[in-house]
């Protein structure tokens, strides 16, 4: 008995273009791949000069030290983001400045 193949399987066989099929499929898969090899890359990429990526206690740490000078991100303006936050930062660098030199006179 011969089997004949079934009518709606054998036309989509031969409507397919090898090719083509093969190449869109090499296509997608190079693109996965890449998209992998970028992804993994960029998570593993070390920090330079000994430093390490910041915890969570040591950005609070540091977002309450702000907060110590003036800084409020809740009253932040959107428009005044960049100048607020830099006036804090200049503010703590003053405080930690003026602290180190106070110390360093009691030393003496």
């Amino acid at each position: 008995m011969k089997s004949t193949p079934i009518r709606g399987i054998d036309m989509k066989l031969k409507s397919m273009n090898p090719p083509v099929f093969s190449f869109a499929r090499g296509t997608i898969i190079a693109g996965a791949v890449l998209l992998l090899i970028s992804t993994n890359g960029h998570a593993q990429t070390p920090m330079r000069g000994g430093q390490h990526q910041l915890t969570r206690a040591e950005v609070r740490a540091g977002l309450i030290e702000l907060e110590s000078v003036g800084y409020n991100p809740a009253l932040s303006n959107n428009l005044e983001y960049p100048n607020d936050i830099i006036g804090a930062q200049k503010r703590l660098f003053e405080k930690h400045r003026a602290a180190k030199e106070s110390g360093a006179s009691q030393n003496q």
